[in-house]
């Protein structure tokens, strides 16, 4: 496995995705998550902090959302991904939550990083960011946001919440380079939720959203000192701002 962060950097002289060239400069963060095998990427899953690109190009991001999200409906039309409204999977019904059990005495990678998006994101407990990270951390996310303390990153993951009040945390993948308590971990992990609060995004659409995420996490004395989280926030738009198939 090889995960690695990437920056990209250029100046837009040509037509994007997004429309006519801007002749602006961009630097773009990412993280991509590879499985190599006999020196060759067999699989990989790629985030990029595309609501940056689109802000430092100048485009109205929540038009340019709703008109690719229309002209994607459109496309998609003969086959529509139909996505459900049932309850976001993240507790045991009424049932007392439980943390995964402990697969040995010592320090163990794979439970710290489960123990982690289950307490802080599956639970809410915001409290729990003194325990698993430390006095002071760094984490950078997506859209240029750099967070200083443990303050900040609570604010940011309450925030994130608020938006999707139901939302769902699920660790897809973990894999780490290093031993004991001082390791660097790549995580591969998917949210869940429907878009019925208020925050970041605006007023609430009813939309149901996924999001992929990665996140690089480096841990001194078992805690986490830095964080690099990478998800695509302009998907999310578009999610958030889909037309339903009455609209088409």
């Amino acid at each position: 496995h090889s995960s690695h962060r990437i920056t990209w950097t250029a100046r837009n002289t040509g037509y994007s995705a997004y429309g006519a060239p801007t002749n602006k400069r961009i630097l773009r963060r990412g993280i991509a998550h590879c499985v190599v095998l006999e020196n060759r990427i067999i699989e990989e899953w790629l985030v990029r902090d595309e609501l940056a690109l689109v802000r430092q190009l100048g485009f109205d991001e929540i038009a340019l959302a709703k008109r690719m999200a229309r002209v994607d409906a459109i496309r998609n039309a003969s086959s529509p991904v139909q996505v459900g409204a049932a309850e976001i999977d993240r507790l045991e019904g009424q049932l007392p939550p439980k943390l995964p059990a402990p697969s040995s005495d010592g320090f163990d990678v794979e439970d710290f990083v489960r123990s982690l998006f289950q307490e802080i994101w599956n639970w809410r407990l915001l409290s729990r960011v003194h325990a698993y990270y430390t006095a002071s951390p760094t984490a950078f996310v997506s859209t240029a946001r750099k967070l200083e303390g443990k303050g900040a990153y609570q604010h940011f993951v309450l925030t994130l919440l608020a938006a999707f009040p139901d939302a769902g945390v699920s660790v897809d993948h973990i894999c780490w380079i290093g031993s004991g308590s001082n390791v660097k971990i790549a995580v591969r992990w998917t949210l869940q939720g429907t878009h019925v609060g208020t925050g970041w995004y605006g007023d609430p659409t009813g939309q149901r959203v996924k999001l992929m995420c990665i996140s690089h996490l480096e841990l001194e004395a078992g805690r986490i000192a830095r964080e690099y989280t990478v998800y695509d926030e302009f998907a999310l738009l578009k999610q958030i701002h889909a037309p339903a198939p009455g609209e088409l």
